[in-house]
């Protein structure tokens, strides 16, 4: 199954972006004096965070660009020497 995104993605995305600008810009400078400092210390706690998830980012990022990720032969799972029980509990039987 391929990824429904497309334009109306992108049109999202655009108008996300149109509007955090607009209300961005009308903030006064104190306001956004604290809306950096909050945001520099939620980047600091997140950094080790996204560093340890880089991989099912880029999992992510494949998953919505590259079809062919779905692609999943059964068999693989059938062939691996899993005991039977376990293969039942996770769906292969």
């Amino acid at each position: 199954m391929q990824s429904q995104g497309g334009i109306n993605e992108r049109l999202f995305h655009h108008r996300l972006t149109v509007l955090a600008k607009r209300q961005w810009e009308q903030l006064n400078p104190n306001q956004k004096s604290m809306a950096m400092r909050w945001w520099k210390i939620l980047t600091y706690k997140w950094q080790w965070q996204i560093a340890l998830n880089a991989s099912f980012i880029l999992l992510w990022v494949l998953d919505r660009s590259i079809p062919s990720v779905h692609a999943f032969d059964v068999t693989v799972i059938h062939s691996l020497p899993i005991p039977a029980w376990t293969k039942e509990w996770m769906g292969f039987n």
